[in-house]
């Protein structure tokens, strides 16, 4: 019974959320300013609180398909945005799709981080891998959402800190009283688990791609220390379930490849530097398969 209410509650928001949207479409059209960013804003808020119960509560089949449903209620969101309307009908309009798509993000590494947090890795490809109607062929919806937050100057609008998403989204998870009961306060911590869910991420992208460019470390603006530990977890611990299947050769050349990909990205903020230096497991592994890692060929 609950879960069916949870079902409802998923449903009513994204129907909620769509109406709302609708609403503003038609107040910029007649060039009136639009008034449901609020309400928008508190309704993913909702949706999102069930995802991180789901994830605080033993996994069960129910549970894992319930937070599957989620994940497609934020797909359909994403498309729902008119994002992928042409772009002469975008400047016409003059909707604002990418704080739209800013909204998805935000909740979307919240998701991933309470996936971290509570050791959900096998939720994570469904997060990462999920492919809205209407998207790019050739990016996963994270990094077409950056690239766009790039693209329409989102930096001046506080979407990046040190050319990464994940400070404002700690941000985000501090002043929401609902996520800091899962998350907890200090920013300091949440931003560790995010750099963490970020590099996840990147791994389940280029896994599925073979392209380094299909994602964006924003964990490169941030020290080793925050993101080493779940590198060691991907190598030897539970963390290797957000990659069922992946070769040892395999995963060596992406975190090799994400090394370098950092480095570049970021040598300018004073964040990532190349090689792993704090936990040795790792060093053992990329030595152990430099051959064959060699081998792998992966797009820069």
């Amino acid at each position: 019974m609950a879960e069916n209410a949870l079902q409802d509650l998923m449903v009513l928001a994204e129907e909620k959320i769509e109406a709302l949207w609708s609403d503003d479409n038609k107040r910029i059209a007649v060039g009136d300013p639009v008034e449901n960013v609020g309400l928008v804003s508190d309704l993913f808020d909702r949706l999102t609180q069930i995802g991180v119960e789901l994830l605080r509560e033993r996994p069960s089949q129910s549970t894992i398909a319930l937070f599957a449903d989620l994940i497609d209620v934020f797909a359909r969101l994403y498309t729902a945005s008119d994002a992928h309307m042409p772009e002469l009908y975008q400047r016409a309009t003059k909707i604002p799709y990418v704080d739209r798509w800013y909204e998805v993000l935000i909740r979307l590494y919240v998701l991933g981080a309470a996936a971290v947090r509570y050791k959900r890795f096998e939720v994570v490809p469904g997060i990462v891998l999920a492919k809205p109607e209407g998207s790019r062929p050739d990016y996963l919806w994270l990094r077409e959402i950056v690239t766009a937050l790039f693209r329409q100057d989102q930096v001046s609008k506080g979407a990046f800190e040190g050319k990464s998403v994940l400070g404002p989204i700690a941000t985000f998870i501090v002043d929401r009283p609902t996520l800091v009961r899962a998350f907890g306060d200090d920013r300091d911590k949440i931003l560790t688990i995010l750099c963490q869910f970020d590099f996840l991420q990147c791994v389940v992208t280029v896994g599925q791609t073979m392209r380094i460019w299909s994602c964006y470390p924003n964990f490169g603006a941030y020290w080793n220390d925050r993101t080493e530990p779940i590198i060691a977890d991907l190598v030897n611990g539970p963390a290797r379930q957000a990659v069922p299947g992946m070769a040892d050769d395999v995963l060596a050349a992406i975190i090799n490849a994400l090394d370098v990909s950092a480095s570049h990205a970021f040598f300018d903020v004073a964040g990532w530097h190349g090689g792993f230096r704090l936990d040795t497991s790792v060093a053992v592994f990329l030595l152990r398969l430099a051959d064959d890692a060699s081998k792998i060929k992966i797009e820069i």
